[in-house]
């Protein structure tokens, strides 16, 4: 997180920032009201992400504990290796004490239905956008690489949830109910594909707060291009919360379009708004626990 708002002062600095702008009072409204909805979304995933253990978990799972991991190891992805909030996640497994297979699948399948829900709102959404912008900011052998790492993702992602899958089915911790897992499934992809929608419809708001004009027909490939620069951050190994990838990308995209200093602007708020989102996300699971306002659920 320190590194994160490092590199936010750094680009403040260094494209010379409006601060006034920033600073204005209908931008810090819209700011402390994306935070919320923000975190709101990181509840919402986590929520998501208990339903998917249960998936895979006959065993009785606190919904308050599984909850409140989640949205503490969702912090540990500010660390350099981008994997230790996938790592964190198994405390549910010792505090419940089941095998490590059930969060270790649960991850596995949000992480494949993440980059599957990423892929449909990008293509939907920015479609020739994307692979313009793609083409003119990398040549083909790059995009060719890029394209093999998504596809090599999926492929490593879906034989992991398999073998986890059969092994849990052979000694009875789950019932091969494919066609329930299937729907769950669907259900699961249109929430997240929600969620990228949500988070387009934020960023192009505070866009407006600062004083960028965006005309209608960009609405929509802004929304896709930025679900593309959150799956590229996602996939990319070793970068913290996808730290300055988005940013890059989703200003390549603008500069020329907006005035480039409402473009950095904007970038940079979003991620402080996205950094806080994530604390107070951790904020009011930690206090909605303490109040015993989460029930324990059984299978």
């Amino acid at each position: 997180m320190l590194l994160s708002f490092a590199f936010i002062v750094d680009i403040i600095i260094a494209y010379g920032v409006n601060f006034n702008r920033i600073v204005s009072i209908s931008t810090l409204i819209i700011a402390i009201v994306s935070v919320v909805i923000y975190a709101i979304l990181v509840i919402a995933l986590a929520t998501i992400f208990y339903f998917l253990l249960k998936l895979f978990s006959s065993a009785d799972i606190s919904s308050k504990d599984s909850i409140f991991i989640y949205c503490k190891s969702n912090l540990y992805k500010y660390l350099p290796g981008n994997v230790f909030h996938y790592i964190g996640r198994n405390q549910i497994a010792l505090d419940n004490e089941i095998s490590h297979g059930g969060p270790v699948a649960a991850t596995i399948a949000e992480m494949l239905l993440l980059t599957i829900a990423a892929l449909i709102a990008a293509i939907t959404f920015a479609g020739q956008h994307a692979i313009k912008w793609s083409l003119d900011n990398y040549t083909a052998h790059q995009v060719i690489l890029f394209v093999v790492l998504i596809i090599m993702v999926l492929v490593v992602g879906v034989i992991l949830f398999g073998v986890i899958s059969k092994r849990k089915m052979a000694v009875g911790k789950i019932e091969p109910a494919n066609s329930i897992r299937f729907t769950a499934a669907i259900k699961f992809l249109v929430m997240y594909i929600i969620y990228f929608i949500l988070n387009g419809v934020m960023f192009i708001i505070l866009i407006h707060s600062l004083g960028g004009e965006l005309s209608n027909s960009l609405i929509l490939p802004v929304i896709g291009m930025y679900t593309l620069s959150w799956m590229i951050g996602f996939i990319t190994p070793g970068a913290p919360a996808g730290l300055g990838i988005r940013e890059a990308i989703m200003s390549a995209l603008l500069f020329g379009v907006v005035e480039a200093e409402v473009v950095i602007g904007a970038v940079v708020v979003y991620r402080i708004i996205t950094i806080l989102g994530d604390v107070v996300a951790y904020i009011i699971v930690h206090q909605l626990g303490s109040k015993g306002l989460y029930q324990r659920q059984t299978g």
